[in-house]
This record gives C-alpha cells, structure tokens and sequence, in this order.
C-alpha cells in the first residue's frame, strides 16, 4: 500500500510542477502569438489541467522505486518521455486550435514551451532527489557515529 501512495505522491508532484509550467508558457504563448485582445473562455483550463494530467502520466516511464537505472537506460526514458510529451502537447495544441502547424513560428513557440517546462520540470525532480539523497545520507553518517 506505501508503494501505491509513493507513486501517488510522485505522479501529483509531477502533475503540479507540469501544470505551473504550462501555465506561465501558455500566458506568454498567448500573448506573443495571440495578443492580448483575445477571449478565452475557462475550457483553456480544462485543456491544460487535461494535457498535464497526460503529460504527467508518462512520467512513470522514469519511475521506479525498486531499482536505479543505468545512465544509458535513463536517457533512453528521458527521451521516450519527451517523445511522449511532444505527441501529446502538439497532437492536443492541434485539436484544440492553440496552434496552426502551417505557421512555422506557432509550432517552433510551442516546441520552445515544450523544451522549457520539460527541461524545468526535470531540473526540479534532480534538484529535489539530490535534497532527498542528501538527506538520507546525513542520516545514516548520524547513526553511524
């Protein structure tokens, strides 16, 4: 049962970090392709609530609570998981009309959005399992003393 609310607790931390994310690309996104004389209605929400929720399932391709992976099998994940991301946001942006791909300049924002909460999104989970590791090493040095 710990193990089933670890993996919660993962996907929810992953599904907040993506959905803030999004949220502050898609306000510059907005503003620099669709201006600010733009109605949007609360669906926009939905959609990114939606996406995100997606998006943050395919993280489980990097969890494991078990076993380390090896340097090359994790980039092998990173990059499914990207991969997965970009289907996702650009197969979503298309049918919800975020963008046009006959507007080269729409799809290389929303590649630049893709890149920017993904690479942010990534740095926060290291940053947070190097605190994690750090902690738990104090830990056992502490006891071993």
């Amino acid at each position: 049962m710990n193990k089933f609310f670890n993996m919660l607790h993962y996907l929810w931390t992953a599904f907040s970090t993506v959905v803030t994310g999004v949220t502050c690309v898609t306000t510059v996104f907005i503003l620099i392709f669709w201006g600010t004389d733009i109605d949007l209605g609360v669906e926009i929400l939905w959609q990114i609530l939606m996406v995100s929720a997606i998006c943050s399932l395919g993280s489980l391709i990097l969890y494991n609570e078990k076993t380390e992976f090896s340097k090359k099998q994790m980039l092998i994940r990173f990059w499914v998981l990207f991969a997965f991301v970009n289907v996702v946001v650009l197969a979503s942006g298309y049918h919800f009309q975020w963008f046009s791909f006959s507007n080269w300049k729409m799809v290389a924002g929303m590649e630049l959005c893709i890149i920017v909460v993904f690479a942010s999104t990534i740095i926060i989970y290291s940053l947070a399992a190097q605190k994690e590791a750090d902690t738990m090493n104090k830990k056992l040095r502490e006891r071993a003393k």
